[in-house]
């Protein structure tokens, strides 16, 4: 299969198991919302954003390893994976037992200590199978990853579901995501038996280079998830649950679209990955037509969600989340640079520009630490998001300068123009219906977009070929589940 049909394929294979994915993950939060309060979500997201402390001592630039170098040599699968699997159940060990130790320092409530227990479990567990995600990913297998994921999410649905019912308790709530992950590591497990034989591996001179050469990319990484995670932690330990709640309210709208630049730039990893090395050329197309993509979505989600803002909260969470608003209109542009940063990130650990990269968010997470130490004493969750933002400028502004600087120099204006404009458009008459039910306002500004960005000539001969690829791909599918 061509290039480019192999990334269109991934990409909806991606795009539709994590997306129902996501929308199972979305409903158990309301569940939680409004069987929990603002205090039960505030309480749920410090214990998910501390366990990321685990993740972090467990080196995940190992797995990024998989992802750069086995797409062009097959043949190292079956090293690699089982040396990291060993690395990996050593460190998660070890990971587990200093988060725990760490947390029961700084918390000294009952409910948050032994529902952590659980989390450092989950965490643990999940950062070794990890392993076998990532070569699933490696050999382009995104549909199962995606299958894995529906799976995973709809198994901690149905339980959390029932477990929050019958408890109401956020202790059985984390026991019921265990039970969920439990089924996601068998699954990645059960496939990647294909590709390479679960064992572990002692080649300590294989470890010592792995891990040298992941350096920077966990860095990069940790520096990642502590600049996400570390504004719930703050917030919960400076200010109270409470606020922590209505912060992490206005995060999970903001997650409903998270998961897009996640998808798009890990289906076109493995081809960007091989052709950094291979041509350049295409790696440029690969690189700009991606950048416009990801503008033509993100621009007229972010004029909608901060218009809508007060409605969704409401619609989503119900009373007692109200002051949840202010921190998404300001979460939502944070987020449309995220989409654009995401992307840049990734390229430049592609042309082995990693530890720029690294010193980039480093630097980043520090001035994201010293904002929030000043910013939320007096402005509590507004200040966190208002922290979010203006690093996210800063990560933008930092990423493509070096990019212009070491592999393309181009206009990200000339590319962003047109969406803008037509975001801008339907904004415009997203504000003047706003009577009309929520639903019907998405539908009608989606539309509307559409319209307007075709007129201004939004779409090239080049966006043609690749809707028309999608629907050949969509068709053949189709065509084949009938003959099946």
């Amino acid at each position: 299969m061509m290039t480019k049909d192999r990334i269109i394929k991934n990409t909806l294979a991606l795009f539709a198991g994590t997306a129902v994915g996501y929308v199972f993950s979305f409903l158990l939060m309301v569940c939680i919302a409004r069987t929990l309060g603002d205090v039960g979500v505030g309480q749920y997201s410090f214990l998910f954003a501390f366990g990321y402390l685990i993740t972090i001592l467990c080196n995940p630039g190992m797995e990024y390893l998989i992802t750069k170098d086995v797409p062009a040599n097959k043949d190292i699968t079956t090293r690699y994976g089982t040396n990291l699997l060993s690395m990996k159940a050593i460190l998660a060990v070890v990971s587990v037992v200093v988060s725990f130790l760490l947390l029961a320092s700084i918390r000294d409530d009952v409910l948050i200590i032994k529902s952590f227990m659980i989390v450092a479990v989950i965490y643990g567990i999940g950062t070794v199978g990890s392993v076998f995600g990532t070569i699933l990913n490696a050999n382009e297998r995104m549909d199962l990853t995606a299958l894995i994921d529906v799976i995973e999410r709809a198994t901690a649905l149905f339980a959390g579901v029932v477990l929050l019912y019958v408890t109401r308790s956020l202790l059985y709530l984390v026991l019921a995501l265990l039970i969920s992950n439990l089924v996601r590591q068998f699954l990645y497990f059960f496939f990647a038996r294909r590709y390479f034989i679960p064992r572990f591996g002692f080649d300590f001179g294989l470890w010592k280079r792995l891990f040298v050469r992941s350096v920077p990319f966990a860095l990069s990484i940790s520096f990642l998830y502590i600049y996400h995670r570390i504004d719930t932690v703050m917030l919960s330990l400076m200010i109270g649950d409470q606020v922590t709640g209505w912060y992490n309210a206005a995060y999970r709208l903001i997650d409903v679209i998270h998961y897009i630049p996640y998808l798009l730039v890990l289906a076109i990893l493995p081809p960007m990955a091989q052709y950094s090395r291979e041509n350049t050329e295409v790696l440029t197309d690969i690189f700009t037509r991606s950048f416009r993509y990801l503008a033509m979505l993100a621009l007229p989600i972010g004029v909608g969600m901060f218009l809508l803002a007060p409605r969704l909260i409401l619609f989503v969470f119900g009373e007692g989340f109200e002051n949840a608003t202010p921190a998404l209109r300001i979460l939502i542009w944070a987020e449309v640079f995220v989409f654009l940063n995401y992307l840049g990130g990734h390229l430049l650990n592609m042309i082995d520009r990693q530890k720029h990269y690294t010193v980039i968010i480093g630097v980043t997470v520090l001035f994201n630490i010293i904002l929030n130490l000043l910013l939320i004493p007096s402005y509590h969750h507004i200040g966190a998001a208002a922290a979010t933002l203006i690093c996210e400028l800063a990560i933008f502004a930092l990423v493509y300068s070096c990019i212009g600087r070491y592999f393309l120099r181009f206009n990200p204006l000339l590319l962003v123009w047109r969406p803008a404009l037509a975001a801008v458009i339907m904004g415009a008459l997203v504000e003047t219906i706003q009577f009309l039910p929520v639903w019907c306002i998405v539908i009608t500004g989606c539309v509307w977009y559409a319209i307007v960005l075709f007129i201004l000539k939004g779409f090239n001969k080049q966006d043609k070929e690749a809707l028309r690829s999608v629907l050949g791909i969509l068709g053949r599918k189709t065509f084949d589940k009938n003959n099946s």
